[in-house]
């Protein structure tokens, strides 16, 4: 429903980043460690959202589908 991702939803984005940061990281010999550790991120953190998307990014795919649902009335 997101209007710049064609049918993707923002979670689905969301996890697409989470694989390309990782990937891109490891093309210049950096670990998820590594990166978490210079951003400032806890290391279980990417691990979790891998497991439970954050509720934030949840509720803007709802939000999206409230606009959506309004537009096509």
């Amino acid at each position: 429903m997101s209007v710049s991702n064609g049918d993707k939803t923002f979670e689905q984005v969301f996890h697409e980043w989470l694989d390309d940061i990782e990937k891109r990281g490891q093309k210049v010999g950096l670990t998820i460690t590594h990166i978490c550790r210079d951003s400032g991120v806890s290391r279980a953190t990417p691990d979790r959202w891998r497991v439970a998307t954050p509720l934030s990014v949840t509720l803007i795919d709802k939000m999206q589908e409230v606009v959506a649902k309004a537009e096509s009335k």
